[in-house]
């Protein structure tokens, strides 16, 4: 008889949890439960733009256009701490769907201004209802000290992330100037040599007793 499914994990339950006696670092449990938070509310997002028949994504660049209007891609860029390729395709996408448009910048001709349309006003409102309806259901088992304590914890983790990473140590390497080494030819003229340094005798005696029994020399153990 084949064995039962595991029960589906509660809502309630750390992953440590549902692991029963597997161990997990905490700090990589935090960030599995902020993924599947950034998740749940992108499917709470969607669920809102779907039901009016609007396109889904592009969140956050149609509230940052709602909350400070037309805007330039770098201007949104840095308000949604991201990287300009990533807003720009982002917008190119939001314009073939109607939810945004273009328009001349008086400021600087090459960089034109992003600003809402119609539709997208529209995808805005109903991202606000649907996240009246979840933040009721949320509040009532949250405190206002809990909130403060998990943003201050997350911007501290956010800002040693985005700090920049100390440059390695270099490296000086120096060369060394070949020795000359000079003998005299048969024809009595002086001959100059550019060589290493001969092993001693004794050195080369050693050696070669390591291999005779059996030991490996210290460099290739």
């Amino acid at each position: 008889m084949p064995n039962s499914l595991p029960p589906s994990p509660s809502s309630n339950t750390t992953i440590t949890q549902e692991l029963g006696t597997a161990s997990i670092d905490p700090l990589e449990e935090l960030f599995v439960e902020v993924n599947t938070l950034a998740l749940k509310l992108q499917q709470e997002a969607r669920r809102g733009q779907t039901a009016d028949d609007l396109p889904a994504g592009g969140n956050s660049v149609l509230r940052t256009l709602s909350k400070f209007g037309a805007l330039t891609v770098p201007q949104i860029a840095r308000l949604n701490s991201t990287s300009r390729q990533n807003v720009q395709i982002i917008v190119n996408r939001l314009a073939r769907e109607e939810c945004i448009e273009f328009m001349p910048n008086p400021a600087h001709k090459r960089s034109e201004l992003v600003r809402l349309t119609n539709r997208g006003q529209a995808s805005v409102e109903a991202l606000t209802r649907n996240e009246e309806g979840y933040k009721t259901r949320l509040l009532p088992h949250v405190t206002t000290e809990d909130l403060h304590c998990a943003l201050k914890l997350l911007r501290s983790i956010r800002n040693v992330l985005m700090a920049p990473a100390p440059s390695p140590a270099k490296i000086v390497v120096r060369r060394q100037t070949p020795r000359l080494n000079t003998t005299f030819s048969s024809r009595g003229g002086p001959s100059t040599e550019i060589g290493k340094r001969k092993p001693k005798p004794e050195r080369i005696e050693e050696t070669k007793m390591a291999f005779e029994t059996d030991q490996l020399p210290v460099n290739l153990l």
